[in-house]
């Protein structure tokens, strides 16, 4: 019990060693792009994004939140395209965890208009769930098989050992070696 207690301290701890800085402007991930009131309704429902990484569950740690933006930002700057990784503990309103993060990746505009290079990793510890996301333009690059792949054999192991960090590393490589490949072609 006490091991527990002190894990939770701990927790509370880094959670609140948190900077609060404003993020680089180039960290953020495309502005949210809404036309009507009921798109701004929608956009409502999901958290402000924070950076290329919204880490909501604190799952990870600072030196690790600061090297996955790291390779997103020299990603993007190497390729154009858009990566989000998010971290949730609710999907609110909604019941199906694949639709939330494809609204969410919408909603914040994940990729560039018009060229739809966006891709998002939304999981959640809380509620045993991961999906990535991709825009129409990326899928066409990256399917949902090979992203199907990536879950099952890549970050679902590695969440399973609660190796959070690890395996969202090891998932961007995949993900960032096969888009540059497609690219290539």
């Amino acid at each position: 019990m006490s091991r527990i207690l002190l894990f939770l301290a701990f927790i509370i701890a880094l959670s609140s060693c948190r900077s609060n800085a404003p993020k680089v402007a180039e960290e953020a991930p495309t502005a949210v792009r809404t036309k009507s009131s009921n798109e701004r309704k929608e956009v409502q429902r999901f958290p402000e994004a924070t950076g290329f990484v919204n880490d909501f569950e604190y799952l990870f740690s600072d030196v690790e939140l600061a090297e996955l933006t790291r390779r997103i930002v020299d990603f993007r700057k190497e390729t154009g395209n858009v990566i989000a990784i998010v971290t949730i503990d609710s999907i609110g309103d909604y019941t199906n965890f694949d639709l939330f993060a494809r609204d969410l990746s919408n909603a914040w505009g994940v990729g560039e208009e018009g060229k739809d290079n966006g891709l998002t990793i939304v999981l959640s510890d809380k509620l045993r769930e991961v999906r990535i996301s991709t825009g129409k333009g990326t899928e066409k690059l990256i399917s949902n098989e090979f992203c199907s792949s990536v879950v099952g054999n890549t970050l679902v192991p590695a969440f399973q050992d609660r190796q959070y960090y690890s395996g969202i590393a090891a998932g961007l490589t995949e993900l960032m070696n096969a888009w540059r490949s497609a690219t290539t072609k």
